[in-house]
């Protein structure tokens, strides 16, 4: 097990707890979850390249099924724009 594992698990109860989520949080340490859905990829920064993930935001609807899929993530319209997805 990667020792930071532990440290990335209370992190995560922590932050469960400040936003006060109803909902449990995906934890994928062996990116098998990232591979089967394609957002494990090489990306580029800075003139090197490393295996990462790529922000991608998968809808579900209320039986799991994915509803849409919104890639390349921009952060300051991200809510509006799953807003305008939902309400259809």
């Amino acid at each position: 097990m990667d020792k930071s594992y532990p440290q990335f698990l209370l992190f995560c109860g922590n932050f469960i707890k400040k936003h006060q989520l109803n909902f449990d949080l995906l934890v994928d340490k062996d990116y098998q979850l990232a591979n089967k859905v394609g957002v494990y990829q090489l990306k580029k920064s800075f003139g090197k390249e490393n295996m990462g993930i790529v922000r991608t935001t998968f809808i579900l609807d209320e039986n799991g099924n994915i509803i849409d899929v919104i890639e390349k993530v921009k952060v300051k319209t991200q809510i509006e724009t799953i807003k305008n997805i939902l309400e259809g």
